[in-house]
């Protein structure tokens, strides 16, 4: 029953930590492609005819009613056919609680803190360990990425949610051991969470194929192999007329066209390269450089870690250091006070060749240990353990490493580290939590000074954890809200609520054209730019006639033109200062 209330303070705790703030900054690009795409509108218009190709257009024909192809056309032309799933979950959510910021980005809280509740049930029932599932729970909850990722209207963390679903039911099925109608149903229900999953984003495929090495692993049953066989059959059928037929029919050329043109960023000169930092050449460098940081970024126990550190040379040391911190313990344990004396001073002389911040010293340690600790435990109890808490973990293990071997593979394909970005890997980090809970569950156990120093070092990145997600929350963080200056609140609502209180019968609404983009200078086009006007619409009610015009001629300025020739400025967009 303890146990119990603490999870309901921890969830409530997680509730809270994302829905802070969660609607005073205006919404990021890739929501405003969401809040479009989920309404069957494509992102510039191309099957809004009854807008692009009027010199005037209202609210009413912008709001035209869609069909399905529509909807598979939206995300075909902005998300190559992904988060199909997410886009008609928010288009009914939206129906029913409006279309305000707070409730575009609500669904994403509730999803996550799904995921918590699920992460700690899935735990406790098969490692049979309370405390190893509340440190998962805890680790999930302090996530930044999660908390951030909490706070866009975007598909990950449904995504999240799936995924651990369709583990849980995975599991289920292995180890349940009669063909009955409950067999079916797992069966059912898993084939169409997995396919749920890989119609809401392709990357999430990575997790069915850990599926697959574990029931290749331990299933010997015959029937099982039939039953899981016609699962795939179904996930199988579904995705090939998704991509023949659906809205993922254009993914691979939407694919080859932004990775060719990412190529071309990526070849530039730093100064010219729009895109510097984030679309860079696939060097091993700039790959290794990218990849280490979203490996120790992938949980809260070594998040920052690698900035601290400050390259791979003092990332070697260290990890030599540990070995010899590692060899110093178990020599005191057995009481080889001179060995461990030798170990000692040896981890002296290469703490003065680390370069890097001396907390990065401490954070090495304390993750490191964790993971051996883990791993220790794995060694003497994997034998003991259930077929259930064995491909949880075995499933876990491996999406701490595979999701990043993909992405660094997928770069030196591309020749471009377009790939190398923490949120499209993110579907690991509930997998992670697990790993290291059982490595914090088994640090509970160690001698009391070990426990301590260990305890004090989590508590300094506590400090750590609470600057990153007050920036977080301040929105001056590129690592997680992707900008560095605060948005303001949705300018676009403010747009419509201001023109909606001044407009009378007669007037004309003037919209800009930003006819440029991050992409311009390589892409060399210089046509009408109907996003200003869409992302305005959006906020308009669907049966207004207030007539709109496209001013070509203006890029930032939206103004009321009252029936007498005066022209009243709403609001100037200022380039790309409010255009998140």
């Amino acid at each position: 029953m303890k146990q119990n209330y603490l999870l309901v303070l921890l969830l409530l705790f997680a509730f809270g930590l994302r829905v802070f703030n969660l609607d005073k900054y205006g919404l990021y690009i890739d929501e405003k492609f969401t809040i479009l795409n989920a309404h069957g509108i494509c992102v510039g218009g191309i099957n809004q005819p009854e807008v692009i190709y009027q010199k005037y257009f209202t609210p009413r024909d912008f709001w035209q009613p869609k069909t399905s192809e529509d909807f598979f056309n939206a995300v075909a032309r902005s998300d190559f056919g992904t988060h199909i799933v997410y886009n008609y979950v928010l288009n009914t959510w939206v129906k029913v609680f409006g279309i305000s910021d707070f409730s575009l980005r609500f669904p994403s809280v509730i999803f996550n803190v799904a995921l918590i509740a699920l992460v700690y049930y899935i735990v406790r029932k098969y490692l049979k360990d309370t405390k190893t599932a509340l440190f998962a729970a805890l680790l999930l909850a302090i996530e930044p990425l999660n908390i951030a990722l909490s706070h866009f209207a975007r598909s990950y963390t449904l995504s999240f949610l799936l995924l651990m679903a369709s583990t849980y039911f995975f599991i289920e099925i292995i180890r349940y051991p009669k063909i009955d109608k409950r067999k079916y149903l797992l069966v059912v229900v898993y084939g169409l969470l997995v396919t749920l999953s890989l119609l809401n984003h392709y990357l999430n495929f990575l997790v069915p194929v850990c599926h697959v090495v574990v029931f290749l692993i331990y299933e010997r049953r015959i029937k099982n192999w039939v039953l899981m066989s016609l699962a795939a059959a179904f996930t199988g059928g579904v995705m090939f007329w998704w991509f023949t037929a659906g809205g993922g029919q254009w993914s691979m050329q939407f694919l080859k066209d932004k990775n060719a043109l990412h190529l071309k960023l990526a070849t530039l000169h730093p100064d010219e390269n729009p895109m510097a930092g984030t679309v860079d050449p696939s060097t091993f460098k700039n790959v290794s450089m990218k990849t280490l940081p979203l490996f120790f970024d992938l949980n809260p126990v070594s998040n920052g870690l690698f900035k601290a550190i400050m390259g791979i040379k003092n990332l070697v040391i260290l990890s030599v250091i540990f070995i010899f911190f590692i060899v110093g313990i178990r020599n005191v344990e057995a009481k080889k006070y001179t060995v461990s004396g030798a170990s000692l001073l040896i981890i002296l002389a290469l703490s003065w060749l680390y370069t890097g911040k001396k907390s990065g010293i401490l954070l090495s340690l304390l993750i490191y240990f964790l993971l051996y600790l883990f791993v220790r435990w794995w060694r003497i109890r994997h034998k003991s353990l259930s077929l259930e808490a064995r491909s949880l973990i075995i499933i876990s293990f491996m999406m701490m490493f595979l999701p990043l071997i993909y992405i660094v593979a997928d770069a030196f394909k591309s020749g471009h580290t377009t790939s190398l970005s923490q949120r499209y890997i993110g579907f690991s980090i509930p997998f992670v939590a697990i790993i290291l809970a059982v490595g914090i569950s088994e640090l509970t156990t160690q001698p009391r000074l070990i426990r301590y120093f260990m305890y004090a070092i989590m508590a300094y990145q506590g400090i750590n954890l609470y600057h990153e997600l007050k920036d977080l929350y301040e929105d001056r963080s590129p690592k997680y809200t992707f900008v560095a200056n605060p948005r303001i609140p949705n300018p676009y609502k403010s747009i419509a609520d201001q023109i909606m209180s001044r407009y009378v019968k007669g007037d004309t609404v003037l919209i800009p054209s930003k006819n440029e983009t991050i992409y311009s200078s390589v892409l060399k086009k210089n046509e009408i730019d109907f996003n200003d006007a869409q992302n305005l619409n959006v906020y308009f009610p669907k049966d207004s006639d207030i007539p709109e015009r496209i001013d070509i001629n203006e890029h930032n300025k939206f103004y009321v033109v009252h029936r007498d020739g005066t022209k009243e400025l709403i609001f100037d967009m200022q380039g790309t200062k409010y255009r998140y």
